[in-house]
């Protein structure tokens, strides 16, 4: 009875430790099945700075290396070179237009035909909130054009005069600025649940003076005579614009206007202007 004991125990640790051995590599094998499954089922997406690992649920169809286009496209998207036109009209006004509107009539000029043209490159742009918020920087240029009523320019080395002619028919007065402009763009959408298509800017227009002329063409005595004149009138190197733009889908409306001084001359001049935009 004592031996067939002592066999029965040796047996039984014997069991025991093959059992503990075969359960010990089934879950081993089953980790590791589960683990190879796992990457062809399961993949595990987190965003860093430069690096993405994704996970995909096993019942998505979804390519798991779809993140490495998804990423490229995320760069080219930053990089990609935006375009802008906007065309509108221009006012003088006696004060900043946000102080309220009063017509500057120091400089007789027909309010209808006066323009202002711009044309923007964006070539970098920066995601602050997904693609709701982003900021834009590029390089531009811009041109606004005074058309001047019955009046002849006269330029001095600290001043300049405007005198109404009556007795030449004027056939061309115009008084223009080129320059060079750097924007910096700050978009949203006002309703990203409701529709991506809105979009609002706001734009601080850096404007750095590259030329200014002046055309004067009349005819006096039946004789054709033509004045250009090339200065910059007294405006200022730099200044800086403020710029509010709605957007619907690429075409928008815009409102403008200077924040600093333009005029070396004109202390009190401010401009504004507003029209159509359209995004490319």
């Amino acid at each position: 009875m004592t031996r067939y004991c002592h066999i029965s125990m040796k047996y039984t640790l014997y069991f025991s430790q093959k059992t503990f051995v075969f359960l010990t590599n089934f879950i081993f094998l089953l980790l590791v099945s589960s683990t190879i499954n796992a990457q062809f089922s399961d993949t595990i997406k987190f965003k860093l700075k430069q690096s993405k690992v994704l996970i995909v649920s096993k019942n998505l169809d979804q390519d798991e290396w779809e993140f490495e286009k998804e990423l490229l496209e995320n760069k080219d998207d930053q990089n990609l070179v935006r375009l802008s036109f906007s065309l509108g009209n221009m006012q003088l006004n006696y004060k900043s237009i946000i102080n309220g509107i009063e017509q500057y009539n120091e400089i007789d000029y027909k309010k209808l035909n006066s323009r202002s043209l711009s044309i923007n490159a964006y070539l970098k742009s920066f995601n602050i909130k997904k693609q709701y918020l982003k900021v834009f920087l590029g390089i531009g240029f811009e041109k606004k054009k005074l058309v001047l009523n019955q009046q002849e320019l006269s330029l001095y080395s600290d001043t300049m005069i405007f005198n109404k002619s009556n007795q030449k028919d004027i056939s061309k007065n115009i008084l223009t600025h080129n320059y060079l402009t750097v924007p910096i763009n700050l978009s949203w959408v006002l309703f990203p649940k409701q529709n991506k298509r809105l979009k609002t800017q706001f734009v601080l227009i850096n404007h750095l003076l590259i030329s200014g002329k002046s055309k004067f063409h009349f005819t006096e005595n039946n004789i054709l005579n033509q004045q250009n004149i090339r200065n910059d009138f007294f405006n200022t190197r730099y200044y800086l614009d403020g710029n509010l733009t709605i957007i619907w889908n690429k075409i928008g409306i815009y409102f403008q206007t200077n924040f600093s001084k333009y005029s070396n001359l004109y202390k009190d001049l401010f401009n504004y202007s507003y029209g159509i935009t359209v995004c490319i």
